[in-house]
Protein backbone atom coordinates (compact mmCIF):
# COMPACT_ATOMS: atom_id res chain seq x y z
CA UNK A 1 0.00 0.00 0.00
CA UNK A 2 2.98 2.22 0.90
CA UNK A 3 4.27 2.13 -2.77
CA UNK A 4 1.09 3.17 -3.99
CA UNK A 5 0.85 6.28 -2.09
CA UNK A 6 4.24 6.80 -2.96
CA UNK A 7 3.68 6.76 -6.91
CA UNK A 8 0.68 8.71 -6.51
CA UNK A 9 2.04 11.01 -4.80
CA UNK A 10 4.81 11.51 -7.09
CA UNK A 11 2.57 11.28 -10.45
CA UNK A 12 0.37 14.21 -8.17
CA UNK A 13 3.37 16.50 -7.57
CA UNK A 14 4.48 16.11 -11.17
CA UNK A 15 1.29 17.04 -12.62
CA UNK A 16 1.63 19.90 -10.45
CA UNK A 17 5.13 21.07 -11.34
CA UNK A 18 4.06 20.44 -15.00
CA UNK A 19 0.91 22.62 -14.84
CA UNK A 20 3.38 25.36 -13.44
CA UNK A 21 5.83 24.96 -16.18
CA UNK A 22 2.69 24.57 -18.97
CA UNK A 23 1.27 28.03 -17.66
CA UNK A 24 5.47 29.35 -17.48
CA UNK A 25 5.75 28.47 -21.67
CA UNK A 26 2.09 29.65 -22.80
CA UNK A 27 2.73 33.07 -20.85
CA UNK A 28 6.42 33.40 -21.39
CA UNK A 29 6.98 31.46 -24.75
CA UNK A 30 3.41 32.44 -26.42
CA UNK A 31 2.61 35.76 -25.12
CA UNK A 32 2.29 37.23 -28.54
CA UNK A 33 0.50 34.41 -30.61
CA UNK A 34 -3.23 33.55 -30.21
CA UNK A 35 -3.22 30.04 -28.53
CA UNK A 36 -6.51 27.92 -27.63
CA UNK A 37 -6.05 25.65 -24.87
CA UNK A 38 -7.64 22.11 -25.61
CA UNK A 39 -8.76 18.99 -23.44
CA UNK A 40 -6.03 16.89 -25.09
CA UNK A 41 -3.39 19.91 -24.34
CA UNK A 42 -3.97 20.06 -21.04
CA UNK A 43 -4.61 15.96 -20.33
CA UNK A 44 -1.76 15.63 -21.87
CA UNK A 45 0.43 18.18 -20.08
CA UNK A 46 -1.28 16.85 -16.86
CA UNK A 47 -0.39 12.90 -17.62
CA UNK A 48 2.78 13.60 -19.02
CA UNK A 49 4.00 15.63 -16.21
CA UNK A 50 2.61 12.77 -14.05
CA UNK A 51 4.83 10.75 -15.96
CA UNK A 52 7.81 13.01 -15.44
CA UNK A 53 7.23 12.75 -11.14
CA UNK A 54 7.33 9.12 -11.68
CA UNK A 55 10.58 9.22 -12.93
CA UNK A 56 11.53 9.82 -9.21
CA UNK A 57 12.32 6.06 -9.26
CA UNK A 58 15.75 6.60 -10.75
CA UNK A 59 16.91 7.98 -7.63
CA UNK A 60 16.25 4.70 -6.09
CA UNK A 61 18.51 2.73 -7.91
CA UNK A 62 22.45 1.75 -6.82
CA UNK A 63 24.32 4.12 -9.11
CA UNK A 64 26.00 7.10 -8.31
CA UNK A 65 23.80 10.25 -8.23
CA UNK A 66 25.22 12.20 -11.32
CA UNK A 67 24.69 8.92 -13.42
CA UNK A 68 20.74 8.63 -11.64
CA UNK A 69 20.97 12.65 -12.43
CA UNK A 70 21.91 12.56 -15.91
CA UNK A 71 19.08 9.23 -16.66
CA UNK A 72 16.24 11.54 -14.99
CA UNK A 73 17.47 14.21 -17.10
CA UNK A 74 17.80 12.70 -20.22
CA UNK A 75 13.81 10.74 -19.49
CA UNK A 76 12.14 14.12 -18.90
CA UNK A 77 13.44 16.12 -21.61
CA UNK A 78 12.22 13.39 -23.56
CA UNK A 79 8.88 13.09 -22.05
CA UNK A 80 8.66 16.71 -22.58
CA UNK A 81 9.71 16.91 -26.14
CA UNK A 82 7.02 13.97 -26.52
CA UNK A 83 4.09 16.37 -24.79
CA UNK A 84 5.40 19.83 -27.37
CA UNK A 85 5.22 17.21 -30.44
CA UNK A 86 2.10 15.58 -29.28
CA UNK A 87 0.56 18.78 -29.02
CA UNK A 88 1.76 20.65 -32.43
CA UNK A 89 3.79 23.64 -29.93
CA UNK A 90 6.89 25.06 -31.35
CA UNK A 91 10.55 24.01 -29.62
CA UNK A 92 12.81 27.00 -29.87
CA UNK A 93 15.27 28.69 -27.61
CA UNK A 94 12.80 30.17 -25.57
CA UNK A 95 10.68 27.03 -24.55
CA UNK A 96 13.84 24.86 -23.79
CA UNK A 97 15.49 27.75 -21.79
CA UNK A 98 11.97 27.79 -19.72
CA UNK A 99 12.37 23.69 -19.63
CA UNK A 100 16.03 24.04 -18.32
CA UNK A 101 15.12 26.94 -15.42
CA UNK A 102 11.85 24.79 -14.73
CA UNK A 103 13.77 21.70 -14.15
CA UNK A 104 16.52 23.50 -12.13
CA UNK A 105 14.10 25.06 -9.47
CA UNK A 106 12.08 21.85 -8.79
CA UNK A 107 15.57 20.40 -7.97
CA UNK A 108 16.35 23.18 -5.43
CA UNK A 109 12.45 22.92 -4.00
CA UNK A 110 12.62 19.39 -3.77
CA UNK A 111 16.20 19.59 -2.44
CA UNK A 112 14.99 22.42 0.09
CA UNK A 113 11.80 19.82 1.12
CA UNK A 114 14.62 16.71 1.19
CA UNK A 115 16.46 18.89 3.73
CA UNK A 116 13.87 19.78 5.79
CA UNK A 117 12.16 16.13 6.15
CA UNK A 118 15.68 14.76 6.99
CA UNK A 119 16.16 17.34 9.68
CA UNK A 120 12.91 16.34 11.26
CA UNK A 121 13.75 13.13 11.48
CA UNK A 122 16.68 13.55 13.29
CA UNK A 123 14.68 16.00 15.36
CA UNK A 124 12.39 12.94 16.35
CA UNK A 125 15.56 10.82 16.71
CA UNK A 126 16.84 12.98 19.50
CA UNK A 127 13.93 13.54 21.09
CA UNK A 128 13.11 9.51 21.53
CA UNK A 129 17.04 8.97 22.70
CA UNK A 130 16.41 11.82 25.43
CA UNK A 131 13.13 9.87 26.57
CA UNK A 132 15.19 6.73 27.02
Amino acid sequence: MKVLQKNIKNFVTGMGFGAIIYLLILGFAYNNVNISVSKHSVLSVLIISGLIGELAWIFKLDISFLLALFIHAIATISLYILMMTMNHWYINGTTIVIFIISYIIIWVIEEVIRIEEVNRINIQIKKRRKQQ
